[in-house]
Parts: C-alpha cells; sequence; structure tokens
C-alpha cells in the first residue's frame, strides 16, 4: 500500500482524520517506518486551498473538513516528535500559520464560526453531517474550537524553531482570546462543556466529545477535572456495547446523543489513562473490542455496530495505547521516554520498532518490573 485508506470495501480513501490520529501512532508502534505518514503528510499541504486549509481526504478530493485540517497539524508535530524531521516540518510549516489565521478570521464573540461550505465533522454521531451545510452560520462548534485552543498550544512550542518570536506572540495572543471566551461561554451549570453554541442565542447541554478534547488537550482545570471524568465514564458506560440496551449507531446521517465510536476512542481512552483511570480503559478495552471479537470479526469495526465496514484502520487505537502506556515507550523530540503507566495487568510484552526497544513487564504482589533490551 502507498497510503493509510479509511476502508478496503468502500471508498478507500486517504482521510487526514484517520492518518493524523490513530494512524501516525499505530504505524509507529506497530511498523516504525514513518515514510508513509510523511508522504501523507506533505500530499495534504500541496493540496491546501486558497485559505491554506488541507483537504479532507487526497489526493484528487479537495472538499474540507475544518476539524481534520487543525489535526493535520497536531499530526505532522507528532510526527515530528517521533522522528525529528526538520525537513518536512519546515518545509510545511507555512501552511500550519496559514490553516490557524483562517480559523481566527472567523472570531466572533463567543468563538469561531462555522466554515462555510465545508463539513462540519468531529465524529460520527455527533451531528447531522450531511445536513451540515444548511445549519444556521450562527452555530459554533464548542468541540473544533477547543481542538483549535489544543493546537495553538502545541504549534507555540515549535514557533521560535521553525518561524520566529512574532509568530510566536501571535499565537500567544489568539490562546488568550479563545480561552476567555471558552471560560465566559462554553461551559454550562454543571460546570461541563457545552456541546454547542450560538451567537444569537444560549445552549446548555452537555457535549461528550467537547469534554473528551478538552480533557485530551489538557485544558480542564484541576478543581474541575473529576467532575469531567466521571461524566466521560458514565457516558461510555451508558453506550452500546457496554449497555446493551442503549442506541446502535445505524446511520451516518442521524444525530446520536448516547453513542460513542471507536475513532474518537482515541481521545477518550488516552485522557482517561492520564488522567489516572487505566484500569477502567482497560475494562472498556476488553468490552467494546471484546465485542467485536464476538461478532466474528479478526479486523476493526468503523462503528459499534456490523452495519458498518468490519475493518477500519481508525479503529485500532488499543494498540498504539496498549503499547505507549503500559509498556511506557515513547520517542519524543530525539529522547526516547520511559514513562509506564501502572495498571492491574499481571504481564505484557513488545517490541517498539521506532525505538529499537523490547519491553517485558511482569506483576507479582503489586511489585511492577520492567526489563529494557535494547
Amino acid at each position: 500500500e502507498d497510503a493509510l485508506t479509511d476502508t478496503p470495501v468502500r471508498e478507500r480513501g486517504q482521510w487526514t482524520g484517520d492518518m493524523m490520529a490513530s494512524g501516525i501512532e499505530n504505524i509507529a508502534v506497530l511498523f516504525g517506518e514513518m515514510s508513509l505518514p510523511m508522504r501523507s503528510i506533505i500530499q495534504a499541504y500541496e493540496m491546501r486551498n486558497p485559505e491554506g486549509l488541507v483537504p479532507s481526504q487526497y489526493p484528487g478530493h479537495i472538499d474540507v473538513i475544518p476539524m481534520y485540517s487543525l489535526m493535520w497539524i497536531t499530526g505532522s508535530l507528532r510526527y515530528y516528535e517521533i522522528t525529528g524531521d526538520d525537513a518536512t516540518i519546515r518545509y510545511i510549516y507555512p501552511g500550519f500559520l496559514q490553516t490557524v489565521d483562517a480559523f481566527m478570521k472567523r472570531l466572533s464573540k463567543k468563538g469561531v464560526l462555522k466554515i462555510k461550505g465545508t463539513m462540519d465533522f468531529i465524529d460520527w454521531g455527533y451531528h447531522h453531517i450531511f445536513k451540515g451545510l444548511e445549519d444556521s452560520d450562527n452555530e459554533i462548534n464548542i468541540t473544533l474550537n477547543i481542538y483549535l485552543i489544543g493546537t495553538l498550544e502545541i504549534l507555540i512550542k515549535y514557533d521560535l524553531k521553525f518561524a520566529d518570536e512574532k509568530t510566536k506572540n501571535v499565537h500567544a495572543n489568539y490562546i488568550t482570546r479563545l480561552k476567555n471566551i471558552m471560560n465566559s461561554y462554553f461551559y454550562n451549570k454543571n460546570s461541563l462543556i457545552k456541546k454547542y453554541e450560538y451567537t444569537d442565542k444560549t445552549y446548555e447541554t452537555e457535549g461528550f466529545n467537547s469534554n473528551v478534547t478538552a480533557l485530551y488537550l489538557g485544558l480542564i482545570e484541576d478543581k474541575n477535572k473529576r467532575n469531567v471524568i466521571d461524566y466521560i465514564k458514565k457516558f461510555i458506560l451508558g453506550s452500546y456495547p457496554a449497555n446493551p440496551n442503549a442506541t446502535m449507531m445505524d446511520d451516518p446521517n442521524t444525530s446520536y446523543d448516547d453513542t460513542i465510536t471507536p475513532y474518537y476512542a482515541h481521545f477518550t481512552m488516552a485522557a482517561l489513562i492520564e488522567n489516572g483511570e487505566i484500569d477502567f480503559v482497560l475494562d472498556q478495552y476488553k468490552t467494546f473490542w471484546g465485542w467485536m471479537l464476538d461478532q466474528g470479526m479478526t479486523t476493526a469495526a468503523e462503528v459499534f455496530d456490523v452495519r458498518w465496514s468490519h475493518c477500519h484502520a481508525w479503529s485500532a487505537c488499543p494498540a498504539w495505547q496498549l503499547s505507549r502506556y503500559v509498556l511506557g515507550i515513547r520517542p519524543e523530540n530525539g529522547r526516547i521516554i520511559f514513562r509506564p503507566f501502572a495498571c492491574k495487568l499481571q504481564k505484557a510484552d513488545g517490541y517498539f520498532p521506532d525505538a529499537g526497544v523490547h519491553v517485558e513487564y511482569n506483576r507479582k504482589k503489586n511489585i511492577s518490573e520492567y526489563i529494557l533490551t535494547h
């Protein structure tokens, strides 16, 4: 293959979000050969639209999903952390700057407005996706706004290296303005983050994806983390197949308020693990991905419903998360970080081709032992 495609049975497209989220992480831990992500990153850059936004699927497809345009930035910088590939990032960095400026041009009092003519996709079930172009121009997608803040906080770490101090100051100003908006308008009376906001009215219902995204990006204040974590865990346990009576996601054209997807588990499970919930996450792997095995699947399903694709790369987040968090090896800016998360698993082992390290883990009588071999 010369591209990471979403499924072999449908459009067989190289989607930006598929590569820039779990794609890069899984390719790194499973194969360690990062030329495929590099090719994808550069292709996206060279196909951006006049505003600088990269396409949602490429080559040959010019539609834009704003969330994926931001994920192209964060995914590319994660690629840089793993590989140290200065040349590629220096080449595409102007595209990063164009992208965030395109969003900030649409900043209103309550957040960045929708980008007309684009698909407002965050996750399956999040929205009436294929009716998205008809929705109110006054709508503010809070998850997208939160991801923009997180993207800027990652980007600003590299501005001096790949741009200049003036650019860093501009991005610092963007972050301050967006965080002020977040604190003023994004929370409801339950101290949870809303799903949407509008310029001409107030929306009070909290959103699963918005709270997950804020926790994942480190944007939840310590005093409110427990509240957000408990909400996320309760939501997961109430969704199918953890709750066999819950709604099944049978139609991409439908909006659901009680479902989760394997795709957004990339963010969800990582956020929970980073906040002390690794044993809860291990249980969910057994429940949700165990459900796939119970259906007779040997590849990962697109959603937790048998009526969709049964082979989807974006659904394989347990592979990289078990590797990075249980065994603990993480390449980061030219260093190999060893940072395992203590858990209830009794044993595990694996080889990291991106780091050239084998890790064997055993747990006996509450004592964890790690043997690393280079």
